[in-house]
């Protein structure tokens, strides 16, 4: 019992706090990969690092044994076959994961030898076979220890974000025990990397990883007005794991009861992209959750609502406006008429798909304003084809001496009905049979708004 309680302080965790974890999980599975390559017996302070990392090791899981829903396993690396072996196959999972295993794992340690070369890959590969159970419910953790880099011609980074993308474990964390800064580069791409230089530097390293899976974490995201309050809310939030590119949760921000963001519980193993789904959305990298702290995210994200109406009386059953930053040429939404919607503040550049268009540029969204937008309601032209013959016809909107193109008619049908903005309008058209182009005939005519105006062929 003395023996527990002093590698608890050793450790100095707060493992007490593990029960209260990252809600709702059910367990926390911890793979140890061990390097045990040759160079690993290589003098490390007044020992080897081999002999070293079985102590720490031993030391910390019999601490962990105590964990509630906690499951623990040991996976090695170069410890079956000589160096001069090559063996890239050299992996073995010597203690499966399990509950109350930490015997089973420090008599293992005892056994194991330093023998083979790296394949740090392959190890990895193996490693997703190791996890019985994964999805909801299960947090898989797998943390490498090794001193060196790949051996075999595997890509580490590749199968680690492919088993991040199964779900197979979340990101891993990686020791480096004496690495160079050049070697200390390759595990960027495959998990969390940390420095171990020495025992104290290892113990350090292993601290701040069970400190990081074990304890509990509240994050809160503030979306800012522009006063610099967090006041707006009901907006749905989106965090990836930047690590393996996945969607790892959705929320629909809110403020609670005493008007404040609400509090988040978010894994602090992950390192997460966040998108704000605002129009247009708010993009936010590379955040940290930070154990055992309040983590508070600040995002700007003052907004303004958009509503386009008629004046009057209007027969459009349905027309919609294409929504653009100003200047810029991607759509960013489509907005339908007396629909209301929050936007971002800033300059916008509409376009409102009545026939003609109505553009309307550099329109500013205020915060916590309505901005509306009153276009005139339209009138009816009504076509008449008596002689059920087809006809090529195109309606075109006088713009002072110019004519511009509004759009083509049907020309097939006995009536058709065009709903148009109140103008001046010309209707060019011919017979579809006719082989004369001065057969070609054109009505000019007036739209008001509310009234109707009929052609007959």
């Amino acid at each position: 019992m003395k023996k527990v309680l002093l590698i608890l302080f050793l450790f100095s965790c707060h493992f007490s706090q593990a029960q209260t974890a990252i809600k709702p999980v059910v367990k926390t599975r911890i793979l140890f990969v061990l390097d045990a390559s040759g160079s690993m017996t290589n003098t490390w302070g007044n020992g080897n690092r081999f002999r070293a990392s079985k102590t720490i090791i031993s030391g910390l899981v019999d601490s962990l044994q105590k964990i509630p829903n906690l499951e623990m396993g040991l996976r090695v690396f170069g410890s079956m076959s000589p160096l001069n072996a090559n063996d890239c196959k050299d992996t073995k999972l010597e203690a499966p994961i399990r509950a109350n295993n930490a015997s089973t794992i420090k008599l293992k340690l005892t056994n194991l030898k330093a023998n083979g070369i790296t394949p740090i890959a392959y190890a990895l590969e193996q490693s997703a076979n190791d996890f019985v159970y994964s999805g909801e419910g299960y947090r898989n953790i797998l943390i490498l220890i090794t001193d060196g880099i790949e051996s075999c011609d595997g890509n580490a980074c590749e199968i680690s974000k492919k088993l991040q993308a199964k779900g197979i474990f979340l990101q891993p964390f990686i020791i480096g025990l004496g690495l160079t800064k050049e070697a200390a580069l390759t595990f960027e791409c495959v998990g969390r990397y940390d420095d171990a230089q020495d025992e104290i530097g290892f113990k350090k390293s292993l601290k701040s990883v069970m400190n990081t899976v074990l304890n509990s974490s509240t994050s809160q995201i503030n979306l800012l007005d522009e006063s610099g309050k967090p006041t707006e809310s009901n907006v749905p939030i989106s965090f990836y794991d930047k690590s393996a590119g996945i969607l790892r949760y959705n929320f629909i921000h809110t403020l609670n009861a005493r008007g404040n963001p609400d509090t988040l519980q978010l894994d602090p193993v992950n390192v997460y992209d966040m998108v704000v789904h605002t129009i247009p959305p708010i993009y936010k990298n590379d955040i940290k959750v930070l154990p055992n702290k309040h983590t508070v995210v600040n995002v700007d994200a003052a907004q303004g609502d958009l509503i386009i109406q008629t004046e009057g009386l209007s027969t459009y059953k349905e027309l919609s406006s294409i929504i653009k930053k100003n200047n810029e040429e991607e759509i960013i939404d489509k907005l339908d008429i007396n629909q209301k919607r929050k936007y971002l503040t800033g300059t916008y550049d509409i376009e409102i798909l009545t026939l003609p268009r109505i553009s309307i540029s550099n329109l500013k969204i205020k915060q916590s304003e309505t901005t509306s937008i009153k276009i005139p309601a339209p009138g009816l032209l009504t076509i008449l084809n008596t002689n059920a013959v087809p006809v090529f016809g195109s309606i075109y909107v006088e713009r002072g001496q110019e004519l511009e193109f509004v759009c083509e008619i049907n020309g097939n049908t006995v009536t058709e009905t065009i709903t148009l903005q109140p103008g001046i309008y010309h209707l060019v058209y011919k017979n579809k049979g006719s082989k004369k182009t001065m057969s070609t005939r054109s009505e000019r005519f007036q739209i008001s708004s509310g009234s109707s105006y009929s052609i007959r062929f």
